[in-house]
């Protein structure tokens, strides 16, 4: 299963900066032409391209710069709450997102970044809380990528049952994401579910060109499930599509032919 990835603050902000070729060119202080809040949004640009090439100092600077412009800027201070995230202070993160909440109380954004961060101290109760926020606000379009922090957080924290019924909440928001189908079939074996893992790795080879890794788990679950011609004929098709493959080695070695 794919390593936990943090839809947070960074994806966040692909989004809700409107800059996108960052030249690290500073904005001069007397620049009239541009009103405060679009002032902010450009210190913003800029201190979304530091923290990318991990230039921390000058991004907290151009940070600071647009809080001076705009001192309610929700897209300046998700990246402020990043920025003291990367930099490990945590306190400081956790009170920026606690200030967020106070200004922009419904924003989706806020609730979902918010709950990624707590799941990344491992507090799956308030984390749960924010994200579940994030999916009921309306107008919110990304509540795929919501219900999937979900399943992955409960996954961090051993629940793995509930990450499965998260799992099939964020593909009913967005099928496309394909790869979650295998995931979710790995999952369900893992817990001996052998007719929903089967489910699940059938939607991904439906919509997905078979990898020895899902030919082989195919393998697996029909042993488990005691199907042997459903196994061999995973089976069959791992030797041929992928015959050097560690997978392949595995299954002449078990002598599953």
């Amino acid at each position: 299963m794919k390593a936990w990835i943090a839809l947070g603050c960074v994806a966040l902000l692909t989004a809700c900066v409107t800059q996108t070729t960052l030249d690290g060119r500073e904005v001069a202080d007397g620049d009239r032409s541009l009103d405060a809040a679009s002032a902010a949004r450009e210190r913003v640009a800029l201190a979304v391209g530091y923290l990318e090439r991990g230039e921390m100092e000058a991004a907290r600077r151009n940070l600071e710069r647009a809080l001076e412009h705009d001192s309610d800027s929700m897209q300046a201070h998700l990246t402020l709450a990043y920025y003291y995230e990367q930099v490990e202070d945590l306190p400081a993160a956790r009170e920026t997102y606690e200030h967020l909440l106070k200004l922009h109380p419904d924003s989706a954004d806020v609730h979902n970044n918010y709950g990624v961060f707590l799941c990344r101290r491992l507090e799956f109760d308030a984390s749960e809380e924010q994200l579940l926020a994030a999916i009921a606000s309306p107008g919110y379009a990304k509540q795929g990528s919501s219900f999937e922090n979900l399943a992955r957080c409960a996954l961090k924290v051993g629940r793995e049952p509930l990450a499965v019924q998260y799992f099939h909440s964020a593909l009913k928001y967005d099928p496309g994401r394909i790869g979650l189908w295998l995931e979710l079939a790995e999952l369900a074996f893992r817990l001996q579910d052998y007719p929903q893992a089967r489910s699940a790795l059938s939607q991904f080879h439906g919509t997905a060109v078979a990898t020895a890794p899902s030919l082989w788990l195919g393998v697996e679950i029909e042993r488990r499930a005691q199907q042997w011609q459903a196994a061999r004929q995973f089976g069959a098709q791992l030797l041929v599509k992928y015959p050097d493959s560690e997978q392949a080695k595995a299954y002449r070695a078990k002598n599953y032919q």
